[in-house]
């Protein structure tokens, strides 16, 4: 049997995104699992390693999962911010591990079971508090029957849940009205934005659920600076 934990002030997870707390009532709820959804050029790598580097420089060990790009190169890309992600990959406080080309060894895509599995072993033997998984689109979850696979997904998300991180879950999207299975079973789902306006592209972010959370979930303008992500203004119109 479950046991209930009385509602009141809980202690908070930040984001690291300078802005983006002050949204959330101070940051996410820890030990909870977050989806971060965008198109390609959103920035949804960017917020998942500044996401990791805030903590590690807490003191948070973090790690960073990649299915699909190499790490080598994330790293490297990342470099170009303030992170000192070199430092914290060094120190051991960051890790970033490639999992793709591990588990595609024996499958087109890796399932949520062999998944789980790698991720869960790794955490418990680096005593990872903050993960990020890149991406759950590479993920997947077998049978033809829409029940089924949406039974495996839950069983994937409560499996994260007894991993004891603060998780986020990077996800593509190129439709920002097709809601997908994991927007519903996350506890967060954060949209970030890439548009034409006016002849000009504009970032933004947008926070479309968040449990247990007072929240903003107006459209507000994002910014990449050299010290990584920002969150601004609110868009007025579009």
């Amino acid at each position: 049997m479950a046991t209930l934990r009385m509602a009141g002030a809980r202690p908070r997870v930040s984001t690291g995104v300078p802005g983006l707390d002050g949204l959330i009532e101070g940051g996410l709820l820890p030990g909870r699992t977050y989806v971060v959804s965008g198109p390609p050029g959103s920035g949804k790598t960017t917020f998942g390693v500044q996401f990791l580097a805030a903590g590690a420089w807490q003191g948070e060990r973090g790690m960073y999962v990649s299915l699909l790009e190499d790490v080598e190169n994330i790293v490297y890309d990342m470099t170009t911010f303030s992170f000192k992600i070199e430092e914290l990959v060094s120190s051991g406080k960051l890790l970033f591990m490639d999992l793709g080309e591990m588990l595609q060894a024996s499958a087109e895509f890796p399932t949520y079971k062999q998944l789980l599995t790698k991720v869960t072993d790794q955490v418990k033997f680096r005593r990872i508090q903050r993960l990020v998984i890149d991406s759950i689109s590479a993920i997947k979850f077998i049978g033809s029957d829409p029940k089924f696979e949406k039974k495996q997904m839950g069983e994937f998300f409560r499996g994260l849940q007894k991993i004891g991180c603060t998780t986020l879950l990077l996800s593509e999207m190129t439709d920002p009205e097709r809601y997908l299975p994991e927007h519903f079973l996350a506890h967060g789902v954060i949209f970030l934005h890439n548009f034409l306006s006016d002849s000009r592209m504009v970032r933004a972010i947008q926070i479309i659920k968040m449990r247990g959370t007072r929240h903003d979930c107006n459209l507000r303008r994002l910014e990449i600076t050299k010290n990584g992500l920002r969150v601004t203004s609110m868009l007025k119109s579009i």
